[in-house]
């Protein structure tokens, strides 16, 4: 107990440390950041892969065999998750029947984001349906299903982004604007920041130099929708589309000793963005955002550097990006998945 409070205390400091510097930082935000600028080295596509046709392809992992698993939300027709092997021979993931809604078993219902663990596990975020609860389903092996409870669903809810380290889950609910936590030991879930400002869309998008239109005409923002999560699972980066980048301590999302004033106070801003249509994080912490508003591979490092990687048109319609095994970096853009040689 002596230990756990001590670690407690420890904790706090650096919290109150990292606030009070988080406070300075954001105190003059838009005049200290640094720009953005050309890296030394770019990045380069090495590789560009065809996936089946209809409605873009949003997320993608690549598994321990070198095979590349690519989901979509939605599909007039074919698969929602596809497998790409080394060939570019596309293959319905894990196999046709998860793929067929007119199946009696168990079957894909609506998918909206697929990510590894710190094993190197691919897990799949599906949002469900009125009959079917959103759940996580790991894919890499016989598919086994974790539905989150109801506790943490609410009737707005909508699932869109999902990071894992064991034993933890977390996932962003756009529809509430809320960073849920799942224990995938015991099943137990919590809601964090439900309507805080720093999950909240505050500001249009931008898709190719155009600002997006929703209802009525008026501007569309959406809320937090991209998560990323250091390997040590020590810190977890959240955003909405449009940012600004924050991050928070994983300690104060999953010790239930933590009071809510130390949760509200924890939330740091990190970095400004543009539109992302998503972002990763490497084993040295650097941060790879894919700014679907100039079609633009940014990167942010852990001294705070910001570069662009890479300036290509056909980013602009680029999903969340992941980091292979093999440190390059795979993205599914419309109907095509690029590889990409990272500096």
């Amino acid at each position: 107990m002596a230990c756990l409070k001590a670690s407690r205390i420890a904790l706090s400091c650096i919290l109150a440390v990292g606030a009070f510097a988080a406070a300075g930082f954001n105190s003059a935000h838009a005049q200290q950041e640094r720009p953005w600028v050309p890296a030394p080295i770019p990045a380069k596509v090495e590789h560009v892969s065809s996936l089946v046709d209809g409605e873009k392809w949003h997320g993608v992992v690549l598994l321990a065999n070198g095979v590349i698993v690519a989901e979509r939300e939605n599909a007039t027709s074919g698969p929602l998750v596809i497998s790409v092997d080394p060939q570019d021979r596309i293959s319905p993931f894990p196999d046709v029947s998860w793929n067929d809604p007119h199946v009696q078993g168990p079957h894909f219902v609506h998918p909206t984001a697929i990510t590894t663990d710190e094993q190197g596990k691919a897990w799949l975020l599906d949002n469900g349906s009125a009959d079917i609860s959103p759940r996580l389903i790991q894919i890499d092996g016989p598919p086994n299903v974790h539905s989150l409870p109801r506790n943490v669903v609410m009737p707005q809810s909508r699932f869109t982004a999902l990071v894992v380290h064991q034993p933890f889950a977390y996932l962003a609910d756009q529809g509430t604007a809320t960073l849920v936590v799942l224990n995938l030991k015991d099943g137990t879930a919590k809601r964090f920041f439900t309507n805080d400002p720093a999950l909240r869309g505050r500001r249009p998008m931008f898709v190719d130099g155009v600002e997006q239109r929703g209802k009525n005409d008026l501007p569309l923002a959406r809320d937090i929708s991209m998560l990323a999560l250091q390997k040590d699972g020590a810190w977890i980066y959240e955003q909405p589309p449009c940012g600004p980048l924050y991050r928070v301590s994983t300690a104060l999302l999953t010790d239930p000793n933590y009071s809510p004033i130390e949760l509200m106070e924890s939330l740091a801003q990190w970095r400004d963005t543009p539109t992302l249509g998503g972002l990763t994080i490497s084993s040295d912490n650097t941060l790879y955002m894919i700014d679907i508003a100039q079609g633009r591979l940014l990167s942010f490092d852990a001294g705070r550097l910001p570069h662009i990687l890479l300036q290509d048109p056909r980013l602009t319609q680029a999903g969340a990006p992941i980091i292979g095994s093999d440190g390059k970096l795979y993205v599914a853009s419309g109907n095509m998945l690029l590889r990409i040689v990272l500096p």
